[in-house]
């Protein structure tokens, strides 16, 4: 009733951050890491199965596989697990396909789903489940950072990207009825069932129009036969400079598809030399000498950053449940239903 677990992730990963520092403090460096991923945006889901009987569950695999936080000498792990209990797996496809309607159409790392840093976050994932046996169910969505992620990277590293979902309806428009393409493989486009990464299927104007991009968190839908839901999660958070990680890790990421192109030139600041796609080591480094020069034309000393952070405000809306800025002071009685 209270959304406790919602709550809870930014409890955990306050939390984590806070006894990160004072590990760090503590000369307990070894111990230290930013905090893990904790937005998966889980699906459940209630009706019966194709074995008649009427189940209620949800997909363990948007918990189970999000991305560990980086660490002082350490890379986040990819797919990590469930940032509540370490130990938790995610099921084994075959096994819930053999229980429920839903066929597993792609289950991948997400690109730039990770913190990045000196030492990255590990990537999170996203799976994409059709509704296969049946001809209807319900589902509905679970999860937080849709806009603002939970949590953030320790010491310059930047925090996880953002989590949510898709619901593609009317499939059938790609050509062919839905089951169909899925039951005869050889018509199916391989780039449909099986693509390279959800990126690059939403740039294809045809499948992205079918596609209803949603928040985290949604309330039930029925999803008839053919209906595709994607989950997604979030990685690790990162750690230390962006501009003090190896070049050669930054493109070991960008081809094991971990981060895009635009990350390894923008956010990481490293060359790639066109013709032989190897690191141009020396503008590279003339790459970044320009971006701290900017860094350094930006700064401002605390004192005046201070200053100018006090004068801002949130918008009213956005303190309805807050109360009187800054303190929290209540602007009236306190109900609770």
């Amino acid at each position: 009733m209270a959304n406790a677990p919602h709550i809870g992730r930014l409890v955990v990963n306050s939390v984590h951050s806070v006894f990160a520092r004072l590990l760090y403090a503590s000369g307990e460096c070894d111990q230290c890491s930013a905090s893990h991923g904790g937005s998966g945006c889980t699906v459940a889901f209630s009706g019966p199965n194709q074995w008649g009987a009427v189940s209620s569950d949800l997909m363990g695999f948007k918990q189970n596989p999000e991305g560990a936080g980086a660490r002082t000498d350490l890379d986040g792990v990819d797919a990590y697990g469930f940032f509540w209990a370490n130990q938790g797996r995610a099921p084994d496809v075959e096994d819930f396909e053999s229980r429920y309607t839903f066929l597993h159409l792609s289950q991948k790392y997400r690109i730039d789903s990770c913190g990045f840093g000196r030492r990255r976050g590990g990537s999170g994932t996203y799976t994409a489940w059709m509704n296969y046996h049946v001809p209807e169910i319900n589902a509905l969505t679970l999860g937080n950072s849709s806009r603002i992620p939970v949590g953030g990277g320790l010491f310059g590293g930047y925090a996880a990207n953002v989590a949510g979902n898709l619901l593609l309806r009317e499939t059938s428009a790609l050509g062919g009825d839905r089951r169909e393409r899925v039951t005869r493989k050889a018509r199916v486009p391989t780039k449909w069932v099986r693509p390279r990464d959800l990126e690059s299927l939403l740039r294809d104007r045809n499948f992205a129009r079918h596609c209803e991009l949603r928040p985290a968190q949604n309330p039930p839908v029925v999803l008839e036969r053919g209906d595709v839901i994607v989950g997604m999660n979030t990685g690790g958070h990162g750690y230390g400079d962006v501009l003090e990680r190896s070049p050669e890790d930054v493109l070991q990421d960008f081809q094991s598809d971990l981060i895009s192109a635009r990350t390894v030139a923008d956010i990481y600041c490293v060359v790639v030399d066109p013709r032989t796609g190897q690191v141009d080591s020396a503008a590279t480094e003339a790459r970044r000498h320009q971006e701290r020069a900017k860094r350094l034309k930006r700064g401002v000393s605390f004192s005046e950053f201070e200053e100018a952070w006090s004068r801002k405000r949130p918008p009213d809306s956005a303190l309805r449940y807050f109360g009187r800025w800054p303190d929290g002071a209540p602007l009236g009685a306190v109900r609770r239903g």
